[in-house]
């Protein structure tokens, strides 16, 4: 596979990346898989680095942007002296500025972003040898990489999230969009919102690249035996703990099967905004005994508690706004170590599960049958030993993270995109 040892990439992230995310893990090993090497900028000032535990390679590559009352001086000296280097470039980046200033509400961080940006080609882009600007996910990133590109004429890509598809001011940052040279999407449901919501009306696209979070095979060996699961049954979730991903869902579910006799114990690794709401039900529903919340764990601890379970439950819904789960890694890790999963049919789950083939899957907020598909996968021999032999392959076909590099650097080759 071609490298491109030679290519640096900015990353501008709205704060220090988290070595608990396996999410941003997942892209930043297939980005070094192909030889890239990643400057990671965050938008807001740490003094210390605590949340990079574990995970050296993003203490080496990352740094925060300084910035300070103090630093306003420099800011606008830079973006004097680009006006008389590059004044065309300068007069598009305050245009841009102007337009967001009127369009978002947030005006106060909008010439923050500017004089971020500004900071930004000061301190970690010029004389830096940078080849591309990406911007991850949050806000605050984009508008700063956008009017960064822009400034420096720089390529920029952009990740984005389902759940920031749906927020009700995620058009106006459509020009930041129409001008990367390609964007990140998570699963092809995610691609089919955007040109739906944000591409209807153009007839020449940015590129775009399903990045489907692949997985280190390595770490999360096939390790599940075949033979029938032993009582208390193992339920196991990973996952961050919002209203999105439905674990109200699966406690009811599992109440029924506790009123049906059935003996389990339940670990949900993870923590996040429902984890109290999470436990009052699990309080409500007299689980304490067989729930446990284990809050975050190290990445490298997961595969321990794979290695015990003998189900993976999640139960994604669709939210008011419309808003639904992507396809979640913690589902990945599960199906590559041969634990059999029960999921509910939301968003782009179908893309990574196969009901009846590769998991199963149930109606969202179907409590009953969530509560019977996980007997028949605790109960049904034959079934178990069918989905936990043709997930592992599906994991080993599409998701192993060295196919998933090599399927991006082709993407990039077939389609000579300025990375």
């Amino acid at each position: 596979m071609k490298t491109h040892a030679s290519k640096k990439i900015c990353v501008v992230m709205s704060q220090m990346p988290d070595s608990t995310s396996p999410r941003f893990l997942a892209q930043l090993d297939v980005l070094q898989q192909m030889g890239y090497f990643l400057r990671i900028v965050s938008l807001k000032e740490q003094s210390c680095q605590e949340n990079l535990f574990g995970y050296s390679r993003l203490k080496e590559q990352t740094v925060s942007l300084k910035q300070s009352k103090r630093r306003i001086p420099q800011a606008l000296l830079t973006l004097i002296l680009l006006g008389i280097i590059a004044p065309i470039r300068s007069l598009q980046a305050f245009g841009a500025m102007l337009k967001m200033l009127f369009s978002f509400k947030d005006r106060k961080q909008v010439i923050k972003n500017y004089l971020q940006a500004a900071i930004l080609v000061n301190q970690h882009i010029i004389d830096k040898e940078i080849s591309h600007l990406h911007a991850h996910c949050e806000r605050n990133a984009v508008r700063t990489t956008y009017l960064s590109s822009i400034l420096t004429s720089l390529n920029s890509s952009y990740l984005t999230l389902p759940g920031e598809i749906f927020e009700p001011d995620f058009m106006l940052f459509k020009p930041a969009l129409i001008h990367s040279a390609f964007i990140f999407t998570l699963s092809e449901y995610e691609q089919k919102i955007l040109m739906e919501k944000v591409f209807s009306d153009l007839e020449l696209l940015p590129g775009m690249f399903c990045f489907l979070n692949g997985i280190d095979l390595k770490k999360f060996e096939f390790i599940q035996s075949l033979s029938p699961p032993q009582k208390p049954y193992q339920f196991l979730t990973t996952a961050y703990l919002s209203k999105k991903k439905g674990l109200d869902t699966v406690l009811c579910a599992l109440r029924e099967l506790k009123d049906e006799g059935l003996k389990f114990e339940y670990k949900i690794v993870g923590d996040g905004p429902a984890r109290k709401s999470l436990e009052d039900l699990t309080k409500t529903l007299a689980l304490e005994n067989e729930v446990t919340f284990t809050g975050i764990k190290p990445r490298y601890e997961i595969p321990k508690f794979l290695a015990k379970a003998d189900l993976f439950v999640l139960a994604p819904r669709i939210l008011e706004n419309g808003e639904q789960d992507s396809m979640p890694l913690g589902i990945k890790e599960a199906m590559a170590t041969g634990v059999p999963v029960v999921a509910t049919d939301c968003g782009a789950m179908r893309e990574l599960v196969e009901s009846e083939e590769t998991g199963l899957l149930i109606s969202p907020e179907d409590i009953s049958a969530f509560a019977t598909a996980c007997k028949r996968l605790l109960t049904d021999q034959d079934l178990r030993n069918q989905i936990i032999l043709k997930a592992r392959l599906q994991i080993e076909g599409v998701y192993d993270i060295h196919k998933q590099a090599e399927a991006f650097n082709d993407y990039i080759i077939n389609h000579n995109l300025p990375l």
